[in-house]
């Protein structure tokens, strides 16, 4: 991708269950190239992680993120 000088955003959610680890990953608005969107989800499977979510008892339960990835090339 970078030496095609692919760019753009990519906004994705994330599943996440009640041990904080990602269970699924879902583009939301593709950059434009499905290049950059996979590999969204393939760094974010290796990479991201989470404290449980908690409800107003206290216990962990399954939750969401939602963010963007902004690629760029180095200039």
């Amino acid at each position: 991708n970078l030496a095609r000088k692919n760019e753009g955003t990519t906004t994705f959610l994330l599943g996440i269950d009640a041990d904080g680890a990602v269970t699924e990953c879902r583009i939301l608005v593709s950059s434009g190239f499905a290049s950059l969107d996979k590999r969204t989800c393939t760094l974010l499977f290796a990479r991201a992680t989470f404290r449980p979510a908690r409800n107003a008892a206290g216990v962990a339960v399954p939750a969401f993120y939602v963010n963007k990835i902004r690629w760029r090339t180095p200039r």
